[in-house]
């Protein structure tokens, strides 16, 4: 189990290098805030690094203090989609991962797995998550987090 989490990390990891990369819609901006147990981590203004591919959205990049990747997003506005730990191959649910540097724990970085909640489409521009995550396989440390995102990347009519 941990094994495969860690290579799910892993292509996460390349997936946002690749649609970084090759994008053109990569110099957009949108604004963004992540709640961890109670307390704001990241908010503000993204300058650069928001991309929707495929209905897939990342936000920041290798270089960012923080990273959001959620694997499926709702089309409709008020659509929800669960958050699960493994997506499904019908696009019933998602996965997230939240990276980042020094966000809840000590460690310089640091990375969470969505464990449930929900990702729900606020408007044609707005993406909101919420829900539990864990930073390892265990399972056995789990933390809140809630959220959204916004950009006219992945803006639907």
């Amino acid at each position: 189990m941990r094994k495969s989490i860690f290579t799910v990390a892993i292509l996460f990891s390349l997936f946002s290098l690749v649609f970084s990369s090759c994008s053109k819609d990569d110099s957009e901006s949108g604004t963004y805030k992540l709640v961890m147990d109670g307390n704001i981590v990241a908010e503000g203004t993204l300058t650069e690094k928001v991309l929707m591919l495929d209905n897939t959205i990342n936000m920041g990049g290798s270089d960012s203090d923080f990273v959001i990747t959620i694997t499926n997003v709702p089309e409709a506005i008020d659509g929800n989609i669960a958050i699960d730990l493994s997506s499904g191959s019908n696009g019933d649910n998602c996965q997230l991962t939240i990276s980042g540097k020094n966000m809840l724990e000590s460690g310089a970085d640091e990375i969470y797995w969505g464990k449930s909640g929900t990702v729900t489409r606020t408007s044609a521009t707005k993406i909101s998550y919420e829900g539990t995550c864990q930073p390892d396989a265990s399972g056995t440390v789990i933390y809140t987090f809630s959220g959204e995102i916004e950009s006219d990347v992945f803006e639907v009519n």
